[in-house]
């Protein structure tokens, strides 16, 4: 439905286009039904050859049709009963929810496997069909039981996240608990009745002497076998092994909520506080220049959009915000020395990729603005990544101090854009009346 919402929306504006005098320039600001519909789109062909990929590895490690069939059924039955417990829950289809999906897969399947191996084993010892097939996961119902309150107990406390982050994190651990109390359903009802039909006790079951003396089983028996003749340097080196990834992990780069793959970025465009309306437009159709321009350039250096267009369009918006074209945009205030301009690409991989040279280029080419180029960003906006206070009773005493400190920070080579929120000094006029005069005089505040 969000699909055909954004074709009707286009079809109208290509109506609207073909009506509306040529130097008029109609775009909608929102591209956000497009983008939710392939954002599902995406993660649904995640799913499906995640899906597909389960099934191939277990048909390898089987090597028999007959139970990676079993095993490839009870996936599709078991998100089903998943979409339905949802569907109880009112939980909908979305980033959150089959991502959670794609996760749960590796755990989903594990109950399948292992009450499917049970009953080939049972089958392997002479029981017939039937027996096997109710004796196999009856044996194993209190080890997989735990097994599966195990995996659901590790993830609630994403139920205790508080703010957004637990807002937008809160259908994960919901979700993974759906699919693995579903798969404990179907492990002890749907697989055994499909190995009832679809399982066949092996011509030759090796023992347990023959599978540690050739193939894998031997090289593992091998490993296994000087680990634990050797257990104490195993465990030395286990432990150098761990704390040399926690040293990476504090390495690695943090974002709860990264940045979007969108069509759209937006660039905030600030002028002196005194500054005109008019002003303020010269700017922003200045920036327009040098968006159209940068995006031109580095067109031309990327051999697959040298023939295609990457621009779309450029939404200007002046002495003040348009309307709230994303969740965690803002709209600013009227205000005459502010100016917004939404950019739409025709790939929203690209995006990601020009917003730093539209950065440098709008920094470099336009002297006497604020200009910041911004992306959508998933969660709670970011705004300023480093602030600093400067708190006291003096002004100037604040100001020499905020001075010092931008002084430091543009030292930094990782530093850019260092400002402060006061703004630039500005000449300013006020009248002061004595009202004790002013009323001798028989005026007032207001005449004067």
């Amino acid at each position: 439905q969000i699909g055909a919402f954004g074709k009707a929306v286009d079809a109208a504006l290509t109506e609207a286009r073909q009506l509306l005098p040529e130097d008029v320039v109609i775009a909608r600001t929102s591209d956000q039904p497009r983008q939710v519909s392939e954002n599902v789109d995406l993660f649904m062909s995640s799913l499906y050859e995640a899906v597909a990929l389960v099934v191939l590895v277990a048909l390898v490690g089987f090597w028999e049709w007959r139970s990676a069939a079993v095993l490839a059924l009870s996936i599709p039955i078991t998100l089903f009963m998943t979409y339905g417990f949802m569907h109880l829950l009112g939980i909908d289809l979305q980033q959150i929810s089959i991502a959670s999906l794609i996760i749960a897969l590796g755990l989903l399947v594990d109950d399948p496997v292992v009450a499917g191996d049970a009953i080939k084993r049972n089958l392997a010892l002479g029981h017939p069909p039937i027996v096997a097939s109710w004796l196999g996961p009856t044996k194993l119902a209190r080890a997989i039981l735990f097994a599966t309150i195990t995996n659901i107990v590790a993830y609630l406390p994403f139920l205790t996240l508080p703010g957004d982050v637990g807002k937008f994190i809160f259908t994960l651990p919901i979700v993974l608990t759906c699919s693995l109390v579903a798969s404990r359903l179907v492990s002890m009802t749907f697989v055994p009745l499909l190995g009832y039909y679809f399982l066949r006790p092996s011509k030759h079951e090796p023992t347990l002497e023959e599978r540690r003396s050739k193939g894998f089983g031997k090289y593992y028996q091998r490993v296994v076998g000087f680990a634990i003749d050797h257990r104490w340097i195993v465990l030395l080196a286990s432990l150098v092994v761990l704390v040399g990834a926690f040293g990476f992990a504090g390495r690695l780069k943090q974002a709860f909520f990264p940045k979007d793959y969108s069509y759209l970025s937006y660039v905030n465009v600030w002028l002196p506080e005194d500054a005109p309306l008019g002003a303020t437009a010269e700017v922003a159709r200045e920036a327009d220049e040098v968006i159209r321009r940068t995006i031109e350039q580095w067109s031309q250096l990327q051999p697959e959009y040298a023939n295609k267009p990457v621009l779309k369009s450029i939404t200007t918006f002046v002495g003040g915000g348009g309307p709230r074209f994303w969740f965690s945009v803002t709209p600013e205030v009227q205000q005459a020395n502010y100016a917004q301009l939404v950019v739409e690409v025709n790939d929203k991989h690209v995006t990601n990729e020009i917003t730093d040279s539209l950065q440098q280029a709008l920094s470099r080419e336009i002297a006497g603005a604020r200009i910041d180029v911004r992306q959508l960003e998933n969660g709670k906006p970011v705004g300023i990544p480093v602030a600093f206070r400067v708190q006291g009773e003096d002004v100037q005493t604040r100001r020499d101090i905020a001075e010092r400190a931008k002084e430091i920070m543009r030292a930094s080579p990782l530093a850019e854009r260092v400002r402060d929120s006061w703004g630039a000094e500005s000449f300013s006029v006020r009248l002061a009346v004595e009202p004790d005069r002013a009323n001798l005089a028989g005026i007032s505040n207001l005449d004067v």
